[in-house]
């Protein structure tokens, strides 16, 4: 069964972030764009490559955020995941 929201912000595209976006993007009803950031630019790369439709790189955590806003007649999210050390 697919999840129902027209957009998501993902901030934080880690090693459990990452595969969260994977999951999203495989569970997610078609149309659906995930918008992620990251301070790491090749995990940025490596999933808008995995899923050039549905996954959008965003500049800065705030755009992200921005693209995920709760839209008239659908409700969108974001997600962060950080770790810390």
């Amino acid at each position: 069964m697919a999840i129902s929201y027209s957009s998501l912000g993902f901030i934080g595209v880690g090693a459990m972030g990452k595969l969260m976006v994977e999951n999203l993007a495989k569970s997610t009803a078609p149309g659906t764009k995930i918008f992620i950031n990251d301070v790491n630019q090749a995990a940025l790369d490596e999933l808008c490559a995995k899923y050039p439709v549905s996954v959008v790189q965003c500049r800065t955590a705030k755009e992200a955020a921005d693209k995920s806003v709760r839209e008239t007649q659908n409700y969108s999210f974001t997600l962060q995941s950080i770790m810390g050390n």
